[in-house]
């Protein structure tokens, strides 16, 4: 594999440590020989012209690098599946919950993340969730979820707690929107088999052990397996969720409670009958109708 001579950043600065990440780079660069570029991401259109633009555009003497958090990362894979584009892709962690770099046991020093990317002589290969519905397609390099776990990442969403994202911040918002999360009927299509259950208060499609900023919410996933790892959680009571939560930081044991189902497959369905909330990486959105999730192989530099 041929080793960089330039490197090219995709920078959210509005992530929990984008503009110091901004301001450290053009130091951090000084020890290497190589020129480098700097797409700074927005939400208006000309923004994904531009990363259009410049994705198109990357050869093999180039790496791409962005710099964000798992929401960010998620965003430049979307356009590269929409470009039809395999890209090898580079992560600096400077978001708030960072489950990604926190799987892959990335360095949280920027310097050292870089040097990693840089030297890297062979990317590592790694499932991507796909999910599908009608013409709509999401992605999803940690997690997608439906119920509670969107219901918190709304309420993150728009509250002043999202940058200090952590164990402690995302626990304190599942106590809060769990008063505000109905229970729902959901049915799963999976390994020729179809499950139905009744009253649910989370579905969470996972591909490695992290989400929410840290909770090792399937400890037992694998990254690179190509099957998609399923949790439901069904209605419970307060003090079964605080047991639950509890299981979670002690010893990773929540999985053997009887109202937590856990199984995996190379695909599955999810069809919802009722409107919820929901996440890809973080991210919330609204979710209703039936959804396909399978895996795709994506390389990293990592």
């Amino acid at each position: 594999m041929t080793l960089p001579i330039h490197l090219v950043f995709i920078i959210n600065e509005h992530s929990r440590n984008g503009k110091f990440f901004s301001k450290k780079l053009p130091d951090i660069m000084k020890s290497y020989s190589l020129t480098y570029e700097v797409l700074k991401t927005s939400k208006d259109d000309s923004f994904k012209k531009s990363a259009i633009a410049l994705l198109n555009s990357l050869n093999d003497s180039s790496r791409l690098i962005v710099a964000g958090g798992d929401g960010t990362l998620n965003a430049v894979i979307t356009v590269l599946e929409s470009l039809n584009l395999s890209t090898t892709l580079g992560y600096v962690p400077t978001g708030s919950g960072n489950d990604f770099a926190r799987s892959h046991q990335l360095s949280f020093d920027y310097r050292q993340a870089i040097e990693q990317i840089v030297h890297q002589e062979e990317a590592t290969i790694l499932d991507t969730l796909v999910i599908s519905q009608d013409d709509l397609t999401l992605n999803a390099i940690n997690s997608f979820g439906i119920g509670l776990d969107g219901m918190v990442n709304y309420s993150l969403e728009n509250s002043k707690n999202k940058k200090r994202l952590g164990n402690f911040s995302y626990f304190a918002t599942i106590l809060s929107a769990y008063f505000s999360q109905k229970s729902f009927d959901v049915t799963i299509k999976q390994n020729n088999q179809i499950m139905y259950f009744p009253e649910v208060l989370l579905i969470v499609c996972v591909n490695h052990k992290f989400f929410g900023g840290g909770i090792p919410i399937h400890p037992q996933a694998v990254p690179t397996d190509e099957l998609v790892n399923i949790i439901i959680a069904e209605k419970v009571s307060f003090f079964e969720l605080i047991t639950l939560l509890l299981k979670v930081l002690i010893n990773q044991s929540h999985l053997s409670h009887k109202k937590l189902h856990s199984f995996n497959g190379p695909a599955c369905t999810i069809i919802l009958d009722s409107h919820q909330y929901g996440q890809t990486d973080g991210e919330w959105i609204k979710v209703h109708g039936n959804y396909k999730i399978q895996t795709k192989k994506r390389a990293f530099w990592i």
